[in-house]
C-alpha cells in the first residue's frame, strides 16, 4: 500500500500538533462550523471521510506487539491460552489493523493538517470561496496551513496547502490535498499528493512547490450510521499502483476489501454485529473461506 514519503522533521511536528486536537474529532464527528459572521462557508466534510474507526462492533480485541502489525500476522503473544479456538478472528483482527495502519501511515500528516485548519475561523476570499488558516513555530520554524473551500455549483471545492521554512525542507504552497463534497456532505473525494523537491536541499523553493499524486480516497456517508471508504493508490510508477482498499461498516456488517493489483488477488474480512464473521485471503487456509462465532471460535463456514 501507500509508503511514508513525507520527512520525520514535519511529520511529527504536523501529528504532534494534530493529535491534541484529534479526540475532539472523534468525539464528535462534525467538525467546528462557522460562526454567525461566516455562516455561507460550506461545512466541512467530517474527520470520518479520512479516517474509519473500525471497532469490531465492542469485540474485547487482544494486545498485538509492533512486530504482528508490521508482518499482518499474529505473532507469539496471541498463542495464549485465551486466544485457544479463536485463530480465524485473530488472524483477521491483526490483518485488518495491519492495513488500516498501512494507509494512515502514509496519509497521517495531510490528515492530522486538516485536523488543524478546521479548528480555526474561516474568512471570506475575494473569489468567493473561504480560508481556513492554521500557524505554528516549532524550534525556530515556521509552519502554515492553508485549506480553501469554495462552493461550486452542487458541490463544494477544496484545497489543502502548506508551507514552511524548515532547513533543508522548505515547501511554498504545496498542495497536500484537493477534494470535492456534495453539500450535504453524503459523498465526496480526497486526492492525496507528495512535494517534489530539488535533488539539493539547499536551494530555497521559489514559486509554489509541485506535487505528485499518490493516493485518492472517495468516501460515501449513505447514512448517519452507514459508511464506506474506498483507497486507491494512483501514484504513477509505484509498486503499489491500482492497489485498493475498501472500508465499509453500518449497524448491519463491517467488511474490509483488498485488491492488491500486482498480483491480481482479492481479499475480504468481514463482521456482524452478532461477533460472527470471516476472512477470505490467499496465504491462509489455503485461500478458503474461514469463519467465526458469536463468540469469536473458530467454527465451520457452513453452519
Amino acid at each position: 500500500m501507500v509508503r511514508r514519503t513525507i520527512p520525520a522533521a514535519l511529520a511529527v511536528t504536523v501529528f504532534v500538533f494534530a493529535v491534541s486536537f484529534l479526540p475532539a474529532c472523534s468525539n464528535d464527528d462534525n467538525p467546528v462550523q462557522p460562526n454567525s459572521g461566516t455562516s455561507e462557508a460550506p461545512t466541512l466534510p467530517a474527520m470520518s471521510t479520512m479516517v474509519l474507526t473500525l471497532d469490531f462492533f465492542g469485540v474485547p480485541t487482544p494486545e498485538v506487539d509492533p512486530q504482528s502489525i508490521q508482518s499482518g500476522k499474529p505473532g507469539p503473544e496471541l498463542e495464549t491460552a485465551a486466544a485457544a479456538n479463536r485463530t480465524n478472528w485473530i488472524n483477521a483482527f491483526v490483518r485488518v489493523l495491519c492495513l488500516k495502519l498501512l494507509v494512515y501511515d502514509a496519509l497521517e500528516e495531510p490528515i492530522g493538517a486538516f485536523a488543524l485548519a478546521i479548528h480555526s475561523v474561516p474568512q471570506k476570499q475575494s473569489d468567493g470561496g473561504w480560508l481556513w488558516t492554521y500557524i505554528f513555530v516549532e524550534d525556530g520554524v515556521e509552519y502554515s496551513v492553508f485549506l480553501y473551500g469554495k462552493v461550486v455549483d452542487e458541490h463544494a471545492e477544496w484545497r489543502l496547502e502548506v508551507s514552511t521554512n524548515a532547513p533543508g525542507f522548505q515547501l511554498d504552497h504545496f498542495v497536500w490535498f484537493t477534494g470535492q463534497s456534495m453539500l450535504d456532505n453524503t459523498e465526496g473525494y480526497w486526492q492525496f499528493y507528495e512535494p517534489v523537491l530539488p535533488a539539493s536541499a539547499a536551494p530555497a523553493v521559489t514559486g509554489s512547490t509541485d506535487g505528485i499524486q499518490v493516493a485518492r480516497i472517495d468516501w460515501e456517508h449513505i447514512t448517519p450510521t452507514d459508511h464506506r471508504l474506498t483507497v486507491t493508490v494512483n501514484k504513477p510508477g509505484d509498486p503499489d499502483e491500482g492497489d485498493i482498499l475498501e472500508f465499509h461498516e453500518s449497524l448491519s456488517i463491517g467488511e474490509v476489501n483488498h485488491y492488491d493489483a500486482g498480483e491480481d488477488r482479492h481479499s475480504n474480512i468481514t463482521w456482524y454485529p452478532d461477533g460472527t464473521g470471516s476472512i477470505t485471503v490467499w496465504d491462509y487456509n489455503n485461500g478458503e473461506t474461514a469463519c467465526w462465532d458469536q463468540y469469536q471460535r473458530d467454527t465451520d463456514c457452513s453452519l
